[in-house]
């Protein structure tokens, strides 16, 4: 849409200096009603976008709101430049409005892009989730992090891995983003690691501690959101999902009407805590 091929070099500081010095006359109004809808909570029972709960995230609903009171449409395009697990972009797109999403983090775009899947063959998911299934168990090589094996029985570990590498050999792209999303929502039931604000805390029972079985459940589920009759009536719309740093947005001026993100929180939270 308007991406630019190299990242903007003006200062960050000035122009944020110049913008607040712009806004500073606009009264601050205190709206104590929205405060649930600024929560992921009520995303939790939308199908796709309950994929992958996310502590620090905010409903749909609350950029719906923004949408209708913004008087955007078909014309706009919307950026959030922490998309996080892609609420923005997913909504915009579903109301037919163009949507950019910047993360810095490569799990938040594998999530936020397989939430966009808008259909895919159940036929060639079922086959490969099936032959997923059936792969038989064998030692992997694990990722050299400590929190793998904190976090994980070394059985179910491996079983992951295998999963992941099977994953990214396949060629339909549809299918391999549904799968990786399943993948990466049932390594958060299964893990005696919980995401908890700043810091993350160990759980003594895992939501699950059948990999393949949670694997195989998600995967109908998420293959069942996409092929519901609701989701195909949706509307549609051009969106982007990248990798970059809010600081150095690869955008061309004046291409975006809109903003709804919610930043990081300053010193809260720990998005690297180890």
């Amino acid at each position: 849409m308007c991406l630019r091929t190299v990242d903007i070099s003006d200062d960050l500081g000035v122009r944020m200096v110049e913008y607040l010095n712009q806004i500073s006359s606009i009264p601050l109004v205190d709206t104590p009603e929205l405060f649930r809808l600024t929560t992921f909570a009520p995303n939790k029972v939308i199908p796709v976008h309950n994929w992958y709960p996310y502590l620090q995230g905010f409903s749909s609903e609350i950029v719906e709101k923004f949408i209708r009171e913004g008087k955007l449409n078909s014309d706009s395009t919307i950026l959030d430049p922490f998309n996080g697990v892609g609420t923005t972009t997913l909504t915009s797109r579903d109301l037919g409005i163009k949507s950019i999403g910047f993360d810095i983090s490569p799990l938040a775009i594998l999530v936020g892009r397989g939430k966009m899947i808008k259909s895919v063959d159940s036929k060639i998911v079922r086959s490969e989730l099936q032959r997923i299934l059936d792969l038989r168990r064998a030692k992997q090589k694990l990722p050299d992090h400590g929190m793998i094996g904190k976090g994980l029985e070394e059985t179910t570990a491996n079983r992951i891995v295998q999963f992941r590498n099977y994953i990214e050999k396949i060629s339909d792209l549809d299918t391999k983003n549904l799968l990786q999303s399943s993948l990466i929502s049932t390594i958060g039931e299964v893990s005696y690691i919980k995401k908890d604000g700043s810091h993350y805390r160990f759980v003594e029972n895992p939501k699950s501690l059948q990999f393949d079985s949670t694997f195989e459940k998600n995967t109908l589920r998420f293959l069942s959101d996409i092929c519901s009759p609701r989701l195909k009536s949706r509307n549609s719309a051009e969106w982007e999902i990248e990798l970059s740093d809010a600081r150095k947005l690869p955008l061309e001026s004046d291409c975006i009407d809109a903003v709804i993100t919610s930043p990081p929180y300053l010193n809260r939270h720990n998005y690297i805590a180890q």
